[in-house]
């Protein structure tokens, strides 16, 4: 999600290198792709290789930025050295296992598939949710399946409750998606977005069948909801969508 990071290294000099090199970090993925990729003074600019003496210790940060359309995928990073011709020292070593959060192009599988559009560019295209038993004070698990068919614009809100009997909310989360850190106005049209949040239930909530309702808001406009349009072209009321799948709530 083009995000950076930090590596960082400790170097020893077992003798005097002959050449100034440079530390080239990528992150490479299993077909050779890389999504990373940084050439950088193995201690600082002022103090090349070329001056180390045998039994320094140096330690550096390197930041990386993984690219804007790395895939959801595992790699490595992998550490080079680099000469001024361009000509590496010795072969490269994996230094660590990266698991990447990218873009998801392929759609992924939705245990209850929902059909809604939230203003004119998002859609929702689904939900998981367990258990479908609480008790009052447990956490339910909700994950929100989303797609942009557009550039958005604005970095939206959403909004999760656990409505109990009569419609109160007796469970709540408000999130940018993912935590906060992939929001509505960095999403690739087509990707799709794999959305987790737990929601727990007050711990004086009473016994009965709860509901589950999402939907989104601009936090920068009075927190006004985004309209959401249900699959057979209806504006929803409230601008919401209502599950329909029931949690029974057990004292």
């Amino acid at each position: 999600f083009d995000q950076p990071f930090s590596a960082i290294l400790a170097w020893q000099a077992t003798g005097q290198p002959q050449a100034d090199y440079r530390a080239r970090l990528r992150v490479v993925d299993a077909q050779g792709g890389v999504w990373a990729e940084g050439l950088f003074p193995p201690a600082s600019a002022d103090y090349p290789t070329s001056r180390w003496r045998a039994g320094e210790v140096f330690w550096q940060y390197y930041d990386l930025r993984l690219a804007d359309d790395a895939p959801a995928t595992t790699a490595k990073l992998v550490l080079d050295l680099v000469d001024g011709d361009g000509q590496t020292g010795g072969e490269p070593v994996n230094l660590a296992d990266l698991t990447l959060e990218g873009h998801h192009f392929e759609r992924p599988a939705i245990a209850h598939p929902y059909s809604a559009r939230l203003g004119d560019q998002i859609d929702l295209l689904g939900y998981d949710v367990a258990p479908l038993a609480l008790k009052p004070g447990e956490t339910l698990d909700l994950t929100l399946y989303w797609q942009a068919q557009a550039p958005v614009a604005k970095s939206y809100t959403v909004f999760t409750h656990l409505l109990g009997p009569g419609g109160a909310v007796r469970g709540q989360k408000d999130d940018v998606p993912l935590g906060g850190r992939y929001p509505t106005d960095r999403w690739l049209p087509g990707e799709f977005i794999v959305d987790h949040y737990r929601l727990t239930l007050d711990a004086d909530a009473p016994e009965g069948l709860y509901r589950v309702e999402v939907g989104m808001y601009d936090p920068a406009a009075n927190a006004q909801r985004l309209p959401l349009i249900g699959g057979d072209g209806v504006r929803q009321p409230e601008d919401r969508a209502l599950f329909d799948i029931e949690i029974r709530v057990q004292p």
